[in-house]
C-alpha cells in the first residue's frame, strides 16, 4: 500500500467529521503527525484510528451532556488501549485480600479485653469475625481491616466470639433479671452503654446470620445456632434485623436437623415475645407454609417430624392466642372453600339449571375429579393442626368460636367418599373428633360411634382376606387404599383394630357422664349384629371382648345411678356428681389404659425399625437334616431296621432316611411307607 501522510488523514477528517477535526487540532495535533512505514504499521493505523474516532466521538457527546474533562476520557482511552475491561477489574478487586493478618497472639490479647469488659476488645473481636466472615467466602457487603489464613486462627476466633462475647455484652449493660427465661429485658435507649456499642453489636448481629448462611458443616452449625440464641433478644431491637433473623430461623426450623430444629425454635420464641404483633403474624403465616410444604407426603420417616412442627406451631400459637386465632379463622375459612367445591347446592342459578341436565353419572364423575383437592395430605395434616390449636386454646374466649366450624369441617371431610378405599383418612378425621372431645373433658359431643359402626357393615369382613403383597397395614401413613388392597387380610386385620381401638377411646372420655348407657345402645346393638353375620373367629372374639367391657360399665353406670339421691334435672349436682366419678378409675379405663399403652409401642417398634417387623412373619424355621433313631423307635418299628445288617444297595438306605423322617413327621405315613420298604426289600432278596 502507497504511504499516506498526515496531511491526507487531515483531508479524509475534513470531508467527513471537520468538527472532529478542529477538536484534534486544538486538544493535540501531534495525532495528525505520523507516516506508515510498512503494511502492518498501516493496519495499525486503521485501527487505532478507528479507536481513537470511536472514543472521541463518545468523550464529545458526553463533553456535551455530562460536562466531563478530558482528562478522564484519556484515561478511559489509555483502559481501552490496554484491552482490559473496568467490569473484569472490579471483580478481581474482592480476589485480592487486604489487611492486617490475624495471629494466634493476637486472638488471646483481645480475649483478655473482654474478660475485663473492655469495649475496644469488642470492636476488635467484631473486626476479627468479619474478616473469619470473609474467609468462607460467602460474605455479602462485608469489609475488615484484619486478615485470616489457617484453619487454627479461624478457629481460635470463632471460638472467642462464641464463649466470651454473650456474657461480656451482658455484663457491661448490666440488665435486670428475669423470672421467664423466654423473656428477656431489652436495653433502654437512655442507657449510655448500650448507646456505644450498638452499633458494634449491629454489625456482629448482621454478621452472625451471614455466618450461619454460609456454615455447612452440621457441627458448627449447631455450635453457632446456639450462640445466636443466646444473643437473638438483641435482635429485637433492629426490627429490619429481627425480620431476617426470624426469617432465618423459620428456615432452619423447616429444613436442617434434629438438633438444629429444636434450638432454632428457642430462638422463634424468644422472637416472638419480643417483636411487634406485625412480625409475629409474618412469622406465623411463613411457619404455617413451612408447615404444609412438608405435608406434601407422608411415611413412617417423616411423621415425627411433621409431628414436631405440628407440636411447635401449636405451642407458639398459644403465646399469641389473638393472633392465633385470626391467622385459624384465614387457613379454616380456605380449607371450608376447597370443600364447598365438591357440592352442588352453592352455584348460581345458570348453573344449577345446567346441573339440573346432568345425569346421575356425570355428576357423581366430576365429584371423583374434584375429590384430590380436599383428600390430600396437606389438606388433613392442616386440619390436624387447627384442630390441635383450637384443644390448646379451649379456654380462650374467642378461639372457643372455632371449636363448631372445625368440627363440620372434618365432619364434611370424612363424608365427601364413604367407600372402603378412603376409611384410612375417615379414622384419620374420627381421631381429630376424639381429640377434641378428650380436650374439653366431653363438654363437647360429637357423634363419633355411628361413623365407627358404619364400618362393620363393610361386605369384606365377612370373608376371609387374601395374603398378597402387603404385611402390615398402617393407617397413620395411609390416605387411600386400592381396590385390590381393599381385600387383603392385612387391612381387614387393621380395620377390626382401629374400631376397637377407637371406641374404646371414645367410650372412656364419657366413662363418666350420666348418660354412658343410653349414648352406647345403639353401638351395642350394632356389634351383636355383627357377630351374628360375621364368620371369622378372630374378628368375633375382638368385638365380643369389646362388648363385653362397653356393657359392663354401662351396668356399672345404671348401679350408680340407682344409688345417687340427687334430681337429675339439678346440673349442679349431675357435674358435681362426674367429676367426683370421674376421679375414680373404672375398668373401662383401666383397661383402655393398659391396652393403649402395648398399641404405643407397637408403633414405637414400627417407627424405629419398619422393615425388621415386615420381615418378622416371613421367619422360618430351618429344616432339620436326617438323624439317627432312638432305642424306643427301633423298638416299635422293628421291620425297618431289621434288613439294616444285610449288605444291601445304596439304594436301602436312602429308602430308610426317607422313611425315617416321614415317621418324624406324621406316625400315620410311616405305616404305610414301612410296608413298601419291606415290600421292596423281599423284592430285592
Amino acid at each position: 500500500m502507497p504511504k499516506r501522510s498526515g496531511k491526507s488523514l487531515e483531508d479524509r477528517l475534513a470531508k467527513k467529521d471537520p468538527e472532529f477535526l478542529k477538536f484534534l487540532q486544538k486538544e493535540n495535533s501531534k495525532l495528525l503527525n505520523f507516516d506508515f512505514d510498512d503494511d502492518d504499521d498501516d493496519d495499525e493505523e486503521e485501527e487505532e484510528e478507528e479507536v481513537v474516532s470511536g472514543n472521541e466521538e463518545k468523550d464529545e457527546e458526553d463533553l456535551d451532556e455530562e460536562n466531563i474533562s478530558f482528562e478522564d476520557s484519556d484515561e478511559d482511552m489509555s483502559v481501552e488501549d490496554d484491552g482490559v475491561d473496568k467490569t473484569e477489574q472490579s471483580e478481581r478487586k474482592p480476589e485480592i485480600a487486604k489487611g492486617e493478618l490475624i495471629s494466634k497472639s493476637m486472638v488471646e490479647n483481645w480475649v483478655q479485653l473482654l474478660q475485663n469488659d473492655s469495649v475496644d476488645g469488642l470492636k476488635e473481636m467484631v473486626e476479627a469475625f468479619k474478616a473469619a466472615l470473609i474467609q468462607t467466602g460467602n460474605a455479602q457487603e462485608v469489609q475488615s481491616k484484619y486478615l485470616i489464613k489457617g484453619s487454627t486462627v479461624f478457629n481460635a476466633v470463632v471460638n472467642a466470639c462464641v464463649v466470651e462475647l454473650p456474657p461480656m455484652i451482658l455484663r457491661i449493660l448490666n440488665l435486670p433479671e428475669s423470672k421467664d427465661p423466654n423473656r428477656v429485658n431489652l436495653p433502654s435507649t437512655k442507657n449510655k452503654v448500650w448507646k456505644k456499642i450498638k452499633h458494634i453489636i449491629e454489625e456482629y448481629l448482621k454478621s452472625l446470620l451471614q455466618f450461619l448462611s454460609s456454615v455447612a458443616s452440621n457441627d458448627l452449625r449447631e455450635t453457632i445456632a446456639k450462640h445466636l440464641h443466646q444473643l437473638v433478644v438483641f435482635y429485637c431491637c433492629f426490627p429490619k434485623l429481627s425480620k431476617r433473623a426470624a426469617e432465618k430461623m423459620i428456615s432452619l426450623w423447616s429444613t436442617a436437623e434434629e438438633t438444629v430444629r429444636i434450638i432454632a425454635l428457642g430462638c422463634i420464641i424468644r422472637i416472638v415475645l419480643h417483636v411487634p404483633p406485625k412480625l409475629v403474624e409474618d412469622s406465623l403465616k411463613k411457619m404455617y407454609s413451612e408447615y404444609c410444604k412438608n405435608c406434601k407426603f407422608t411415611s413412617v420417616q417423616n411423621l415425627p417430624l411433621i409431628t414436631y412442627m405440628r407440636n411447635s406451631l401449636v405451642e407458639i400459637m398459644s403465646l399469641k392466642p389473638d393472633l392465633a386465632y385470626k391467622c385459624a379463622f384465614v387457613s379454616l375459612k380456605a380449607l371450608a372453600r376447597k370443600l364447598r367445591g365438591l357440592s352442588y347446592g352453592h352455584r348460581e342459578k345458570k348453573d344449577k339449571v345446567k346441573d339440573s341436565r346432568k345425569t346421575g353419572k356425570k355428576r357423581k364423575k366430576e365429584k371423583q375429579e374434584n375429590i384430590p383437592a380436599v383428600y390430600n395430605w396437606p389438606y388433613l395434616h392442616s386440619l390436624s393442626l387447627w384442630m390441635s390449636v383450637v384443644c390448646q386454646l379451649k379456654s380462650h374466649s374467642r378461639v372457643q368460636q372455632l371449636i363448631h366450624p372445625a368440627v363440620e369441617l372434618v365432619i364434611g371431610t370424612l363424608r365427601v367418599n364413604s367407600s372402603a378405599q378412603y376409611y384410612p383418612l375417615r379414622f384419620s378425621c374420627l381421631r381429630m373428633l376424639i381429640q377434641l372431645t378428650e380436650a374439653t373433658d366431653a363438654m363437647t359431643f360429637v357423634p363419633v360411634l355411628p361413623f365407627l359402626t358404619e364400618v362393620l357393615d363393610f361386605s369384606g369382613l365377612q370373608k376371609f382376606g387374601k395374603q398378597n403383597s402387603m404385611k402390615y397395614c398402617n393407617f397413620d401413613t395411609s390416605l387411600r387404599m386400592s381396590k385390590a388392597e381393599v381385600h387383603e387380610k392385612a387391612f381387614l386385620d387393621g380395620l377390626i383394630d382401629q374400631v376397637f381401638e377407637l371406641t374404646l377411646h371414645y367410650c372412656s372420655c364419657f366413662c363418666h357422664t350420666v348418660a354412658f348407657p343410653e349414648m352406647v345402645l345403639s353401638t351395642v346393638l350394632h356389634i351383636k349384629k355383627f357377630m351374628k353375620i360375621c364368620r371369622i373367629p378372630t374378628y368375633k372374639d375382638r368385638m365380643k371382648l369389646l362388648l363385653q367391657k362397653i356393657e359392663e360399665h354401662s351396668n356399672l353406670m345404671r348401679r350408680k345411678r340407682d344409688e345417687a339421691s340427687f334430681d337429675l334435672r339439678d346440673i349442679n349436682a349431675v357435674e358435681c356428681w362426674e367429676r367426683g366419678l370421674k376421679q375414680e378409675k373404672t375398668p373401662l379405663t383401666t383397661f383402655f389404659e393398659a391396652w393403649r399403652k402395648k398399641q404405643l409401642e407397637k408403633k414405637a417398634l414400627l417407627y424405629a425399625d419398619k422393615e425388621k417387623i415386615e420381615k418378622q412373619p416371613e421367619v422360618k424355621l430351618k429344616e432339620k437334616g436326617p438323624r439317627t433313631a432312638t432305642a424306643e423307635e427301633r423298638e416299635r418299628f422293628p421291620e425297618l431296621f431289621n434288613w439294616s445288617d444285610n449288605e444291601e444297595s445304596s439304594d436301602g438306605v436312602s429308602n430308610d432316611r426317607e422313611s425315617n423322617e416321614d415317621v418324624d413327621m406324621k406316625n400315620e405315613e410311616t405305616d404305610d411307607d414301612s410296608c413298601s420298604v419291606s415290600s421292596e426289600d423281599g423284592d430285592s432278596e
